[in-house]
């Protein structure tokens, strides 16, 4: 599948915040966590999160879904495309599971 990251999310209570509990690459940093994604800063990106869809992103500097993250998350970790898929306990969506 050509996967160079994979990242475990969750939300924070308020659901406005996703921080990892697992970060993992073929790259760099082997394991890390601890790294945080907020709303305020990406809210077209949480709104389709919220959908609690899979996404499937190609391209991600193009797409509109990842627009507010090309210039930075994107950019740093040099993802071309991603795929997010929703974490549920009970139904209750909890968090991401994300392959870069």
């Amino acid at each position: 599948m050509q996967i160079e990251r994979v990242n475990i999310w969750l939300y924070s209570q308020e659901r406005d915040v996703l921080r990892a509990i697992g970060e993992v690459s073929d790259y760099g940093e082997k394991f890390k966590k601890g790294s945080f994604l907020f709303e305020k800063h990406m809210p077209i990106y949480f709104s389709h999160l919220k959908s609690d869809n899979i996404l499937v992103i190609n391209k991600t500097p193009e797409n509109e879904i990842t627009t507010e993250l090309k210039d930075s998350y994107c950019a740093e970790f040099n993802i071309v495309s991603m795929m997010d898929v929703p974490l549920r306990i009970e139904g209750k969506m909890i968090g991401v599971l994300c392959f870069e």
